[in-house]
């Protein structure tokens, strides 16, 4: 006696069941497309414009499972908000005027930077020693 399973895998079916499936599947496509022609192109109405449309599982169909109603719900108005919310408080109200107030506020830190060039080498070396002592005390300090 053999196993049902082992049957099953070892059967082949006939060329002509084939050819028979192959002839029912394009005869239903025929029908299928020349019955949506008949009712859409003829008539002139769309799906979705068809206000004939009964509720339940057609309506649900004709809606596409309101995927993209949901979509728009769950993801595109968040982030539209979002978007909206950063581009405007953070972007053009933080970012912005960081970068753009770099320029000037380096402006201003050289204008009273410039003033300490000289040119005079002794006030040069003076103020290299005295940054030295400070890097020294600071050193002792924290360790």
């Amino acid at each position: 006696m053999q196993p049902v399973i082992w049957k099953s895998l070892t059967y082949h079916p006939s060329h002509t069941f084939e050819y028979a499936l192959i002839g029912v599947s394009i005869v239903a496509l025929i029908v299928i497309i020349y019955a949506t022609y008949i009712a859409y192109v003829k008539r002139g109405v769309l799906p979705e414009e068809d206000e004939n449309i009964p509720a339940g599982f057609p309506k649900l169909l004709t809606n596409k499972y309101y995927v993209d109603e949901i979509y728009n719900t769950l993801i595109t108005r968040p982030l539209d908000f979002l978007s909206g919310f950063f581009s405007t408080y953070i972007e053009k109200g933080f970012i912005d005027k960081l970068v753009n107030g770099t320029g000037p506020a380096l402006q201003g830190l050289s204008g009273v930077l410039r003033f300490a060039q000289t040119g005079n080498i002794g006030g040069y070396v003076f103020s290299m020693v005295v940054g030295i002592i400070a890097i020294l005390l600071l050193t002792l300090i924290v360790y």
